[in-house]
């Protein structure tokens, strides 16, 4: 049986929140590992026991989750926020294309910028994570409906966009002529999709203030 090996590491943290951020961060992520905690004001320190092979990817983890916690802080005093795809893939239900949810925070008036490992925005965490839910959950529904990615990307930066469901999307797209079905059923376009997009949202628009 091998032995187990045991690293220490010290995290200096610039404040209390910034300190409980990174515990959260680290035990919630490093759970194939053994793990210590202790601390005193300005620092942290976590010893890992594991196998070699685990306590040397405990490493790796704790330096990239203390790097994205360090960052979320310092961007939070500018008013920017930085979601992870790793949290963003779970509101979705899926694995989400984040140029996509990008171009629709854009498209809903935020600024947003897709970095390593996730998206810099403005908008508030409410507003991405919708934004994430729409767009998870207009690619799962249109799974069986269309075959084409124009379709499916047209359909959930409309929804996600406008905050409408789905198949009131669908529907408003249909009657502006912008999708139609073939032979088999399924939804196809009728024009390019960048063109078919500002129609349609122009169009939902106005059904979204039918409803205020």
């Amino acid at each position: 049986m091998r032995r187990g090996v045991e690293r220490v590491f010290k995290i200096s943290v610039s404040s209390e929140k910034e300190l409980l951020a990174i515990l959260d961060a680290i035990c919630s992520r490093l759970t194939f590992v053994d793990l210590s905690i202790s601390s005193k004001p300005g620092v942290v320190k976590v010893a890992v026991r594991g196998s070699h092979d685990d306590v040397r990817r405990a490493a790796s983890l704790i330096r990239e989750l203390t790097s994205i916690v360090k960052r979320k802080s310092k961007l939070k005093l500018v008013g920017i926020n930085l979601f992870e795809v790793r949290a963003l893939s779970r509101e979705a239900g899926t694995a989400i294309s984040l140029e996509l949810l990008a171009e629709a925070l854009q498209l809903r008036g935020f600024k947003c910028r897709v970095v390593d490992g996730g998206v810099e925005t403005d908008a508030d965490e409410d507003t991405v994570f919708e934004v994430a839910r729409l767009i998870g959950s207009a690619y799962s529904n249109l799974q069986y409906e269309t075959k084409s990615s124009s379709v499916k990307k047209l359909l959930a930066l409309a929804s996600s966009v406008s905050g409408l469901d789905l198949w009131t999307v669908v529907g408003a797209a249909e009657e502006l002529k912008l999708l139609g079905r073939n032979e088999s059923g399924r939804l196809v376009l009728r024009k390019a999709w960048r063109e078919a997009l500002t129609e349609l949202l122009s169009s939902l628009k106005e059904v979204e203030e039918l409803f205020r």
